[in-house]
């Protein structure tokens, strides 16, 4: 099974999955890498807030962005202006949308959720403060 650029991959049972990781980690079909390698690089919509200066040193790499758009708000400090930016994106992993035909889960939203908890226990760590 191959796929072209920017073509997303169909879902894949969670019963299935094991097989399908097996089959991307033997380089059968079209591996890991080759799945990599179609990934689209660079900005793929503004990233002006991540971009000023007074932000970029809470960026921990250079080259891994906050979009605009989708990035988490902090509320802001008394007295700093820029206070309200972190180096962190809102994810969708509506069940809705994540959904093909009932073929089951993507392998997306299985790795998201560990990415998910993170956020979670975030947000209560920030509503007890």
């Amino acid at each position: 099974m191959s796929y072209q650029a920017g073509q997303f991959q169909p879902a894949i049972r969670v019963a299935d999955l094991l097989q399908h990781i097996t089959q991307m980690k033997c380089g059968q079909g079209y591996g890991f890498k080759e799945e990599y390698e179609g990934l689209t690089e660079g900005q793929a919509a503004p990233w002006e807030t991540a971009k000023k200066d007074e932000n970029r040193n809470k960026n921990r790499y250079g080259n891994i962005i906050a979009y605009d758009h989708t990035r988490v708000r902090l509320q802001l400090l008394d007295g700093d202006p820029h206070s309200d930016y972190m180096n962190a994106n809102y994810i969708d992993v509506s069940m809705r949308q994540r959904r093909r035909e009932g073929n089951g889960l993507l392998l997306f939203i299985i790795m998201s959720y560990f990415h998910y908890r993170s956020l979670l226990r975030y947000n209560q760590t920030l509503h007890r403060a």
